[in-house]
């Protein structure tokens, strides 16, 4: 990871919460409110649509942004496939940071 992408890694870290997922549990839910954006700490995830597995996320991943920027609702499922550790962000403060700190879409887009 290069200097540029920790830094802004970094001040993401600062307006997040840490929550623990066991294999099996949802993270989050299709047609959910959008109230948070999330990053991957550890472990995997997949991505559920229509009751297809359509994406893998892994460990350093975001998801959940686009929603959260948006303020549309889910448009998938995420469900741990094992014990997961995921960042929560909230929209209000993603969106802030995301003012000031515009290179992180890079990370997620």
């Amino acid at each position: 990871m290069d200097t540029h992408c920790e830094t802004a890694a970094t001040k993401v870290d600062e307006h997040t919460d840490l929550y623990m997922f066991e294999t099996g549990q949802q993270i989050l839910s299709y047609g959910d409110d959008s109230q948070f954006a999330c990053k991957l700490v550890s472990g995997t995830a997949k991505v559920i649509r229509s009751g297809d597995v359509v994406a893998t996320i892994v460990a350093g991943q975001y998801f959940g942004a686009i929603a959260a920027l948006t303020g549309n609702r889910r448009a998938a499922s995420v469900v741990a496939s094992e014990r997961c550790v995921v960042e929560q962000i909230s929209k209000h403060k993603f969106r802030l940071l995301i003012q000031t700190e515009p290179q992180i879409l890079e990370q997620i887009c």
